[in-house]
């Protein structure tokens, strides 16, 4: 009789444990396939063993080995668990072993499996015939394995880098971040199927490349309204990315040949640059900014050397900066031969211009559009590498309506006009006209500047031909412009204009 009971107790303790392990197994396998079989969504496993468990000397072994953040487990049901995380899942299935493991009788199980759904931290709008997904993809940062948006503690002191561009350009964003000591925001224009594709190689950039891309670039998207979901029907981003399958040893060449011919391309589609060029510069969170191309390449240290060249300012230190006009803080711009480094320092720049591997941006394409006052003694003055200061001040006015500058300022000066695309050119003399009209002073920087991607622009006709069209569509919109605007300011704006 004895003998029975102790058979029947081992049965019903042997029943116990498998019940727990189907339990187990099951939940894990819904997780793992949750992505599958309902809409993308994030559920958080909570392990809270009981006083039992927490007693038992090999499970309190395994619970003291995973930290206070690791015991709620956040999974991603539209994403594959990366290395970090599969490590916390078999932790998490080490205590169900241990649970199974316990001889009582009375050993708990998972207390409390919840699932929280994962809400869109992203914004969309539509802007005349476009739709912008805001903040679409956010920089990271590890902060007690929790990861923040870096946004969410921005210095409001710091200078933004804000860029614009299409899948064929990104991959300039690691080169911009690596040389920007601040954030960078990115307005990325990818109808159709290119949203895909862009947002693979984005996120190949963000796993595979120099740190900085994740942790400092924030990236909005934008597409034609026929081009892309509704914007009440945006996905989350990696539900266009398989994130297993990144080959780190994989060269950006790589990628570009996967995709020869692009959506944009196959349909058509004319670039809206400065759609995107607003769209980066009005979802920064900072108060300075560089709106600048994403093919030209800032110069080292210009984020800490403004900030303190701003601290002089504020104490009245810099006499060509007044403080009762308005004004920003122009780069001049450079290029550089094939296969030359882009200089980092002035004194690079310099060196370079002498041999002849360096000059002005455009000079053998409009030369007068970068032809600002004064600039080759610019070339021969020599600041320290470590200050920055106002080279000189200066005016866009008739005499000089070509030059389209780029330069650090802030969300009050005007935004450019949405209707000029990036094939009919002259997308930022609208924007400099107004600024004309307002009577900004352009203070030229002594210390900092921008070059582009290395090679030597040249006229091509074939790309003249095939812009035509556009080119003709944004005189007349900027014939249109320049009229409104002088409207607008009438006798209030600058007659030198």
């Amino acid at each position: 009789m004895r003998l029975w009971l102790s058979l029947a107790r081992l049965d019903s303790r042997n029943l116990l444990k498998l019940l727990i392990t189907v339990n187990v197994v099951l939940a894990f396998y819904q997780l793992l396939s949750f992505h599958f079989i309902s809409k993308p969504a994030a559920c958080i496993l909570n392990i809270r063993p009981s006083p039992l468990l927490q007693d038992d000397p090999q499970s309190k072994q395994i619970i003291s080995s995973i930290s206070d953040d690791s015991r709620s487990l956040k999974f991603s049901s539209n994403a594959l668990l990366t290395n970090g995380e599969k490590g916390e899942a078999a932790a998490v299935a080490a205590v169900g072993a241990a649970m199974v493991a316990s001889e009582s009788l009375n050993a708990p199980t998972i207390s409390q499996l919840t699932y929280r759904q994962r809400s869109a931290w992203w914004t969309t709008e539509q802007r005349n015939s476009y739709i912008v997904i805001k903040n679409y993809i956010l920089p990271e940062t590890k902060i007690n394995n929790l990861q923040l948006s870096a946004n969410e503690s921005q210095n409001d002191v710091s200078v933004t880098l804000t860029t614009q561009g299409t899948f064929e350009f990104l991959n300039h964003v690691e080169a911009l971040c690596k040389r920007w000591d601040g954030p960078i925001s990115v307005g990325v224009y990818a109808p159709g199927d290119d949203i895909a594709i862009s947002l693979e190689l984005i996120y190949f950039m963000r796993t595979c490349r120099h740190e900085c891309v994740a942790r400092n670039v924030t990236w909005h998207f934008i597409y034609d309204i026929n081009h892309g979901p509704d914007k009440d029907k945006v996905t989350y981003p990696e539900d266009y990315v398989n994130l297993t399958e990144f080959n780190c040893q994989a060269t950006y060449e790589d990628f570009f040949a996967k995709h020869p011919s692009l959506y944009r391309f196959k349909n058509k589609l004319p670039y809206p640059i400065n759609v995107a060029r607003n769209v980066a510069r009005l979802n920064v969170k900072t108060k300075y900014l560089l709106a600048s191309d994403i093919e030209l390449y800032p110069s080292i240290n210009v984020v800490k050397m403004f900030k303190e060249y701003l601290d002089r300012e504020k104490a009245n230190l810099v006499p060509l900066a007044n403080q009762n006009v308005p004004h920003v803080y122009v780069l001049p711009i450079f290029e550089v031969n094939a296969g030359v480094e882009p200089p980092l320092t002035k004194n690079d720049l310099i060196q370079l211009v002498k041999k002849g591997e360096a000059i002005f941006f455009h000079k053998w394409v409009c030369d007068i559009c970068q032809n600002f006052p004064d600039r080759d003694k610019w070339i021969e003055s020599i600041p320290s590498n470590d200050s920055l200061n106002i080279f000189r001040s200066a005016k866009r006015l008739r005499t000089r309506s070509t030059w389209e500058p780029l330069y650090i300022g802030t969300n009050a000066e005007p935004l450019y006009d949405e209707r000029l695309t990036w094939e009919g050119k002259r997308d930022k003399m609208s924007q400099m006209f107004e600024m004309c009209l307002l009577n900004y002073d352009l203070l030229i920087l002594d210390n900092a500047f921008l070059v582009h991607a290395p090679g030597i622009k040249h006229i091509d006709p074939e790309d003249q031909k095939r812009r035509s069209p556009f080119i003709k569509r944004n005189n007349q919109v900027y014939t249109t412009v320049i009229s409104k605007l002088r409207r607008k300011y009438g006798n209030k704006g600058n007659n030198q204009c």
